[in-house]
């Protein structure tokens, strides 16, 4: 039976925390409660990456109305959340591309992409290559 992994490792975690831009030179025109919502929805998108993360769910957890928490997304990431997860996800196969030697499906599942495919399809439209091509150019 194929194994599954719901999880990546802490220090990967951390390192997606650290190197995915949030933009912080510009206020957001909401209340300092509502900023600080914000960025626990994005640390719960980091948290959770491997994992379907729907607005709904995600207006639930940061306490915001689904437009309040689209609008702050955007302004504060630049990207929609469905555009940000992807980003976050690409980062941490990225991440294990460079320092594993797991098989791309591992990967792709580990970075919380349902099909094989899809990783390539959206890896290649982020990165500009495939993930084998990233791998052979920057892995260990």
């Amino acid at each position: 039976m194929p194994q599954t992994f719901h999880y990546l490792e802490p220090q990967i975690s951390a390192h997606l925390l650290s190197d995915i831009q949030v933009d912080t030179v510009g206020e957001l025109p909401l209340c300092p409660r509502w900023q600080r919502r914000i960025r626990q929805a994005i640390d719960y998108i980091h948290d959770h990456y491997h994992d379907h993360i729907s607005q709904e769910s995600l207006s639930i957890e940061a306490n915001l109305s689904v437009p309040k928490l689209q609008a702050g997304l955007k302004q504060l990431t630049g990207h929609t959340l469905y555009a940000y997860h992807e980003q976050v996800k690409i980062k941490a196969a990225r991440s294990l591309l460079e320092s594993s030697d797991l098989p791309l499906r591992v990967i792709a599942n580990k970075a919380g992409f349902k099909t094989h495919s899809h990783f390539g399809e959206v890896f290649k439209r982020i990165t500009g290559v495939t993930p084998s091509a990233y791998r052979n150019q920057h892995g260990q």
